[in-house]
Protein backbone atom coordinates (compact mmCIF):
# COMPACT_ATOMS: atom_id res chain seq x y z
CA UNK A 1 0.00 0.00 0.00
CA UNK A 2 1.15 3.47 -1.33
CA UNK A 3 1.33 6.35 1.09
CA UNK A 4 0.03 8.99 0.20
CA UNK A 5 3.08 12.21 -0.59
CA UNK A 6 2.86 15.62 1.79
CA UNK A 7 3.74 18.39 0.11
CA UNK A 8 5.33 21.70 2.01
CA UNK A 9 6.95 19.29 4.57
CA UNK A 10 11.29 18.56 4.00
CA UNK A 11 11.88 15.22 4.35
CA UNK A 12 13.79 14.10 7.41
CA UNK A 13 16.33 12.72 5.49
CA UNK A 14 17.91 16.56 4.96
CA UNK A 15 18.52 19.40 2.53
CA UNK A 16 18.03 18.78 -1.66
CA UNK A 17 20.85 18.82 -4.18
CA UNK A 18 19.46 21.91 -5.44
CA UNK A 19 19.58 23.38 -2.11
CA UNK A 20 23.04 22.18 -1.29
CA UNK A 21 24.24 23.76 -4.18
CA UNK A 22 22.79 27.13 -3.61
CA UNK A 23 24.26 27.63 -0.62
CA UNK A 24 27.66 26.68 -1.95
CA UNK A 25 27.49 29.44 -4.55
CA UNK A 26 26.12 32.05 -2.13
CA UNK A 27 29.06 31.13 0.48
CA UNK A 28 31.37 30.86 -2.72
CA UNK A 29 30.51 34.86 -3.20
CA UNK A 30 30.45 35.88 -0.13
CA UNK A 31 34.22 34.45 0.70
CA UNK A 32 35.42 35.74 -3.36
CA UNK A 33 33.79 39.34 -1.62
CA UNK A 34 35.49 38.61 1.67
CA UNK A 35 39.07 37.95 0.13
CA UNK A 36 38.99 40.92 -2.33
CA UNK A 37 38.17 43.27 0.27
CA UNK A 38 40.58 42.18 2.79
CA UNK A 39 43.31 42.71 -0.35
CA UNK A 40 42.58 45.93 -1.39
CA UNK A 41 42.71 47.31 2.38
CA UNK A 42 46.21 45.64 2.36
CA UNK A 43 47.03 46.83 -0.72
CA UNK A 44 46.27 50.55 0.95
CA UNK A 45 48.13 49.77 4.18
CA UNK A 46 51.25 49.13 2.27
CA UNK A 47 50.84 51.65 -0.11
CA UNK A 48 50.04 54.39 2.67
CA UNK A 49 53.04 52.82 4.90
CA UNK A 50 55.46 53.26 2.06
CA UNK A 51 53.81 57.11 1.52
CA UNK A 52 55.01 57.80 5.54
CA UNK A 53 58.50 56.20 5.10
CA UNK A 54 59.40 58.89 1.80
CA UNK A 55 57.59 62.11 3.60
CA UNK A 56 59.36 61.05 6.47
CA UNK A 57 62.98 61.38 4.95
CA UNK A 58 61.52 64.77 3.59
CA UNK A 59 60.45 66.01 6.69
CA UNK A 60 63.93 65.32 7.82
CA UNK A 61 65.68 67.39 5.55
CA UNK A 62 63.16 69.97 5.80
CA UNK A 63 62.83 70.49 9.68
CA UNK A 64 66.10 70.49 9.37
CA UNK A 65 66.77 73.27 6.91
CA UNK A 66 64.44 75.18 8.61
CA UNK A 67 66.72 75.56 11.40
CA UNK A 68 69.40 76.63 9.69
CA UNK A 69 67.00 78.81 7.37
CA UNK A 70 66.00 80.96 10.40
CA UNK A 71 69.10 81.71 11.85
CA UNK A 72 70.71 82.66 8.46
CA UNK A 73 72.52 85.81 8.02
CA UNK A 74 70.83 87.78 5.52
CA UNK A 75 73.10 91.09 4.93
CA UNK A 76 74.03 92.17 1.88
CA UNK A 77 77.82 91.27 2.62
CA UNK A 78 76.63 87.31 2.67
CA UNK A 79 75.23 85.81 -0.36
CA UNK A 80 73.20 82.63 -0.94
CA UNK A 81 76.21 80.37 -3.14
CA UNK A 82 73.92 77.68 -5.49
CA UNK A 83 75.25 75.43 -7.80
CA UNK A 84 73.71 73.08 -9.89
CA UNK A 85 75.37 69.62 -10.30
CA UNK A 86 75.36 67.21 -13.15
CA UNK A 87 72.49 65.30 -12.92
CA UNK A 88 70.65 68.35 -12.30
CA UNK A 89 70.30 68.43 -8.48
CA UNK A 90 71.16 71.62 -7.00
CA UNK A 91 73.34 72.47 -3.65
CA UNK A 92 72.85 75.40 -1.84
CA UNK A 93 75.04 77.20 1.16
CA UNK A 94 74.87 79.90 3.38
CA UNK A 95 75.78 81.59 6.11
CA UNK A 96 73.99 80.47 9.84
CA UNK A 97 74.41 81.08 13.39
CA UNK A 98 74.75 77.46 13.76
CA UNK A 99 77.03 75.31 15.21
CA UNK A 100 79.48 74.14 12.70
CA UNK A 101 82.95 72.00 12.72
CA UNK A 102 86.33 73.08 13.40
CA UNK A 103 87.63 75.69 15.97
CA UNK A 104 85.54 78.14 15.03
CA UNK A 105 82.31 78.53 16.41
CA UNK A 106 80.91 81.52 16.01
CA UNK A 107 79.06 81.06 13.17
CA UNK A 108 78.81 78.23 10.20
CA UNK A 109 78.51 77.99 6.49
CA UNK A 110 75.91 75.27 5.77
CA UNK A 111 75.68 73.79 2.56
CA UNK A 112 73.21 71.12 1.59
CA UNK A 113 73.67 68.70 -0.85
CA UNK A 114 72.67 65.27 -2.83
CA UNK A 115 75.16 62.81 -3.19
CA UNK A 116 74.66 59.76 -5.04
CA UNK A 117 77.17 56.73 -6.52
CA UNK A 118 74.60 55.94 -9.39
CA UNK A 119 72.57 53.69 -7.12
CA UNK A 120 71.84 55.02 -3.99
CA UNK A 121 71.22 58.76 -3.37
CA UNK A 122 71.56 60.70 -0.18
CA UNK A 123 70.68 64.19 1.32
CA UNK A 124 73.89 65.31 2.91
CA UNK A 125 74.22 68.56 5.35
CA UNK A 126 77.96 70.32 6.26
CA UNK A 127 78.44 73.02 8.98
CA UNK A 128 81.71 74.56 8.77
CA UNK A 129 82.62 76.69 11.09
CA UNK A 130 83.72 80.57 11.09
CA UNK A 131 83.96 83.90 12.37
CA UNK A 132 81.80 86.39 11.04
CA UNK A 133 85.00 88.78 11.01
CA UNK A 134 86.85 87.36 8.96
CA UNK A 135 86.69 88.79 5.64
CA UNK A 136 88.20 86.45 3.69
CA UNK A 137 85.29 83.72 4.38
CA UNK A 138 81.95 86.22 4.17
CA UNK A 139 80.73 84.06 1.16
CA UNK A 140 79.57 80.69 1.30
CA UNK A 141 82.10 80.35 -2.21
CA UNK A 142 85.13 80.83 -0.28
CA UNK A 143 84.75 78.10 2.74
CA UNK A 144 85.70 74.46 0.80
CA UNK A 145 84.11 71.35 1.56
CA UNK A 146 84.99 67.91 1.31
CA UNK A 147 83.29 64.76 1.60
CA UNK A 148 84.39 63.97 5.20
CA UNK A 149 82.45 67.15 6.16
CA UNK A 150 79.31 66.28 5.10
CA UNK A 151 76.75 64.15 7.38
CA UNK A 152 73.96 62.05 6.55
CA UNK A 153 70.34 63.39 6.60
CA UNK A 154 68.08 61.11 4.99
CA UNK A 155 68.97 58.10 2.57
CA UNK A 156 66.42 58.02 -0.66
CA UNK A 157 66.06 61.50 -1.11
CA UNK A 158 67.07 61.47 -4.64
CA UNK A 159 65.89 65.22 -6.00
CA UNK A 160 66.74 68.71 -4.68
CA UNK A 161 65.61 71.93 -6.82
CA UNK A 162 66.13 75.61 -5.44
CA UNK A 163 64.37 78.60 -6.92
CA UNK A 164 64.28 82.11 -5.67
CA UNK A 165 61.18 84.61 -5.48
CA UNK A 166 62.83 87.93 -6.46
CA UNK A 167 61.34 91.20 -4.97
CA UNK A 168 58.87 91.46 -7.92
CA UNK A 169 56.87 88.15 -6.99
CA UNK A 170 58.69 86.40 -9.98
CA UNK A 171 60.31 83.10 -10.04
CA UNK A 172 64.26 82.67 -10.67
CA UNK A 173 65.90 79.39 -11.54
CA UNK A 174 70.08 79.81 -10.50
CA UNK A 175 72.32 79.84 -13.09
CA UNK A 176 74.64 76.81 -12.72
CA UNK A 177 76.88 78.50 -10.78
CA UNK A 178 75.90 81.59 -8.90
CA UNK A 179 75.77 83.99 -5.75
CA UNK A 180 72.48 85.42 -5.17
CA UNK A 181 72.28 88.92 -2.99
CA UNK A 182 69.91 88.41 0.36
CA UNK A 183 69.01 92.22 -0.87
CA UNK A 184 67.21 90.86 -4.02
CA UNK A 185 65.33 88.23 -3.19
CA UNK A 186 61.85 87.98 -0.74
CA UNK A 187 62.06 84.42 -0.35
CA UNK A 188 63.38 80.62 -1.39
CA UNK A 189 61.36 77.75 -2.92
CA UNK A 190 63.12 74.23 -1.74
CA UNK A 191 61.00 71.39 -4.24
CA UNK A 192 62.46 67.51 -3.11
CA UNK A 193 61.50 64.29 -4.06
CA UNK A 194 62.52 61.30 -2.24
CA UNK A 195 61.68 57.32 -2.76
CA UNK A 196 60.88 54.81 -0.04
CA UNK A 197 63.29 52.13 0.33
CA UNK A 198 61.25 49.43 -1.58
CA UNK A 199 61.02 51.45 -4.55
CA UNK A 200 65.32 51.66 -5.36
CA UNK A 201 64.63 47.38 -4.41
CA UNK A 202 62.00 47.03 -7.86
CA UNK A 203 63.64 49.66 -10.10
CA UNK A 204 66.40 48.27 -12.33
CA UNK A 205 69.69 48.83 -11.37
CA UNK A 206 71.17 51.67 -12.11
CA UNK A 207 68.17 53.87 -12.41
CA UNK A 208 68.97 57.26 -13.04
CA UNK A 209 66.40 59.02 -9.88
CA UNK A 210 66.89 62.63 -10.90
CA UNK A 211 65.70 61.61 -14.40
CA UNK A 212 62.26 61.23 -12.96
CA UNK A 213 61.35 64.85 -12.46
CA UNK A 214 64.06 66.26 -14.97
CA UNK A 215 62.25 69.81 -15.06
CA UNK A 216 62.26 72.40 -12.12
CA UNK A 217 58.06 72.68 -12.53
CA UNK A 218 56.88 71.41 -9.53
CA UNK A 219 53.43 70.68 -10.99
CA UNK A 220 54.71 68.76 -13.47
CA UNK A 221 56.25 66.72 -10.28
CA UNK A 222 52.63 66.17 -9.12
CA UNK A 223 51.11 65.48 -12.50
CA UNK A 224 53.22 62.45 -12.70
CA UNK A 225 53.15 61.86 -8.90
CA UNK A 226 49.59 61.33 -8.74
CA UNK A 227 49.50 59.24 -12.96
CA UNK A 228 52.31 57.39 -12.32
CA UNK A 229 53.80 58.24 -14.87
CA UNK A 230 57.35 57.72 -14.65
CA UNK A 231 59.35 57.02 -17.65
CA UNK A 232 61.39 53.74 -17.19
CA UNK A 233 60.51 53.31 -13.60
CA UNK A 234 57.90 50.37 -12.70
CA UNK A 235 54.88 51.72 -10.96
CA UNK A 236 55.61 49.48 -7.52
CA UNK A 237 58.75 52.06 -7.58
CA UNK A 238 56.38 55.04 -8.38
CA UNK A 239 53.83 54.26 -5.76
CA UNK A 240 57.11 54.85 -3.26
CA UNK A 241 57.54 58.11 -4.62
CA UNK A 242 56.57 61.61 -2.86
CA UNK A 243 57.02 65.12 -2.87
CA UNK A 244 57.32 67.96 -0.93
CA UNK A 245 57.61 71.91 -1.67
CA UNK A 246 58.30 74.66 0.64
CA UNK A 247 58.40 78.51 0.76
CA UNK A 248 60.80 79.87 3.04
CA UNK A 249 60.65 83.70 4.16
CA UNK A 250 63.14 86.44 4.64
CA UNK A 251 62.30 87.84 7.80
Amino acid sequence: MKLPLKWGRKSAQGFTLIEVLLATAIFSLLLVALLTMSNGTNLLTRTATRNIDASSKLRTVFDRFLVDWENAITDSETPIDVEVDADGNNQIAFLSRVDGSGGEREIAVVRYRIRSDGTTYLMERAAQGTLLSDPSRRSPSDVPFTDADFEPLATGVFRLVIQFIDKNGDFVTPTPVGLVQWKNIQSLMVSSAAFDDRANVIASAGTQWPNVFPSDDFQSWEQKVRTLNFSGIPDESAKGVMIRQQIFSIE
